[in-house]
């Protein structure tokens, strides 16, 4: 069984995760490493997420309720990196300068 566990609407966007579950003697667990992200887009059409920056090469974001901060952005948030990534990927060269 597939369920939704996680919704958040941004500019007309909806952000969905979903995970699998797994049916044991008495207890439901999560499926490890089954949780998939979308969005739902305003044609009503669902996409796999795939948020990348173009300064960031060879890395992914995901858009989850649990990161975004919206501070009183009614059509909008923003989730903030750790500086120990990017940190990382410039050592790497994996950060291009705009």
């Amino acid at each position: 069984m597939v369920v939704m566990t996680n919704c958040c609407e941004i500019g007309g966007y909806k952000f969905l995760s979903t995970h699998s579950l797994v049916f044991e003697p008495n207890s439901i667990k999560l499926k490890p490493s089954s949780d998939k992200h979308y969005v739902l887009d305003k044609t009503n059409k669902i996409f796999r997420q795939k948020i990348v920056l173009p300064d960031y090469k060879d890395n992914e974001f995901l858009i989850q309720p649990e990161i975004i901060h919206r501070n009183n952005v009614p059509n909008g948030g923003y989730f903030e990196l750790d500086l120990f990534e990017p940190t990382g990927a410039y050592k790497e060269n994996k950060l291009k300068a705009s």
